[in-house]
């Protein structure tokens, strides 16, 4: 028997019950808004990511960018009247100074400096003087298509051609498992525009149904080629109690607002695994899908450790997939490259334990779990896909895959949107014209 056939029959052999047990691992079932979003903002917590800046600090033609993770532009400098939405790091021009009005660090007005500039009214404590350096926050950013099942990573404007436009660059593309897809469809994963709030090492739910990947009390995981049967096995679970062990794998990333608690994580498995437990989540026969968090490999989720950092941005989508450039001319002497990492057994549960990339730590044999090397794929591929099933006609717009852009993009009606309440995209990820609703 074929070691093919032998995993088929392993998967078959699992039970109804224990499989329904693994698709609570995460989100929730109810679906909610945002009420009394602050007016400045529309996040509460993106309120508070202010600097000290007063409008007399500032003078017209000079360059400031924003502070929080998310900022609405006025049309006029009493503060009121709702104009487009722009992101943190965001580059402007200071046009005209209010220090008398309303907002006690004074109005400024200011104009966006990218292809398309925006101009409007934004209180000053909401700017800060240009850096020299671009803020590790804004350097790489997230895409996740949920329609084709796959996670890419992009460096932010990582060139500049001659008419000053800007082409994000691929950092990483790698298959995930979306959440699932029920008659009641509240188990899908949720669309929309995200920062990372927070990264949690061996992460756990607070009722511990889900106990962590490691644990130096829990007991001890198989090895490396274990069926999925052996990594859901009740002999796993921290004194009898909990579902399944470890579902959330080595890293997770929390993200918000509105996510309805559906975090990219980690799976079973280790490093020599790669993503042979991604490829039985997607089974048919057997769906071991959550309610609507996205899962990636453990190598992917540990690389997306070291790169993105807290406010990263991270954007989900329901598009079919093209190329700007069909001929990938910016990608054709990329050459393949490889990420070391070492999986140690430090920083269980912690939300500031490093990654697994090696230079981060020379620690004992006692101490690895796991190291190896990740062949990270950075040449962009176009993939079809509609998990979701939803009509044709209901796909808007396509994702270049290539330039990390949505052209004339709309999220699908049929799924539910989450994440800032802006009504269009930022400039970062649109091509043409895009809306979100």
């Amino acid at each position: 028997m074929s070691n093919k056939t032998k995993l088929s029959l392993t998967i078959m052999s699992l039970t109804a019950t224990f499989l329904a047990s693994t698709l609570t691992a995460c989100g929730n079932s109810k679906w909610h808004e945002v009420a009394g979003t602050p007016k400045n903002t529309g996040n509460a917590t993106a309120e508070t990511q202010t600097a000290k800046t007063r409008a007399t600090d500032l003078t017209p033609g000079e360059t400031v960018r924003t502070t929080p993770d998310t900022l609405i532009l006025k049309t006029d400098e009493t503060g009121e009247g709702d104009g487009p939405r722009i992101d943190f790091n965001t580059k402007l021009k200071v046009e005209k100074t209010e220090p008398s009005a309303t907002e006690s660090s004074g109005m400024v007005k200011v104009v966006t400096t990218g292809e398309d500039p925006q101009s409007g009214w934004v209180p000053a404590k909401y700017l800060e003087k240009e850096g020299p350096t671009q803020p590790a926050a804004d350097k790489y950013f997230m895409i996740q298509n949920i329609a084709t099942e796959k996670v890419r990573v992009y460096q932010n404007c990582a060139t500049v051609d001659e008419a000053g436009k800007c082409h994000h660059k691929l950092i990483l593309e790698t298959d995930m498992v979306a959440g699932e897809d029920t008659p009641t469809k509240d188990r899908r994963s949720i669309l929309g525009s995200y920062t990372i709030t927070s990264w949690h090492k061996f992460y756990e739910d607070n009722k511990k149904n889900f106990p962590s990947f490691f644990d130096p009390n829990y007991p001890e995981l198989p090895k490396s080629g274990a069926s999925i049967d052996q990594w859901m096995s009740k002999d796993l679970l921290p004194r009898g109690k909990g579902a399944i062990r470890g579902s959330f794998g080595w890293y997770t990333a929390k993200i918000g607002p509105d996510a309805s608690e559906q975090w990219t994580h980690g799976t079973f498995g280790w490093g020599e695994d790669a993503g042979e437990f991604i490829k039985i989540a997607k089974d048919s026969r057997v769906d071991l899908r959550s309610a609507g968090c996205t899962r990636v490999e453990n190598q992917a989720i540990a690389f997306m450790r070291e790169i993105l950092v807290e406010r990263s941005k991270v954007y989900k989508i329901y598009a079919k997939e093209s190329f700007k450039d069909q001929n990938l001319k910016r990608y054709e002497n990329s050459k393949a490259q490889k990420w070391s990492w070492i999986l140690t057994t430090d920083g269980v549960r912690s939300t500031t334990a490093k990654s697994a990339a090696k230079h981060h730590t020379s620690k004992t044999s006692k101490d690895v779990l796991d190291e190896g090397s990740y062949s990270l794929d950075q040449k962009p591929t176009v993939a079809s896909g509609n998990v979701y099933k939803i009509k044709a006609d209901s796909f808007k717009g396509t994702f270049l895959v290539d330039e990390g852009r949505l052209a004339n993009y709309e999220h699908p009606k049929e799924i539910r949107v989450g994440g800032y309440k802006e009504k269009t995209l930022p400039a970062l990820v649109t091509e043409a014209a895009t809306k979100t609703k």
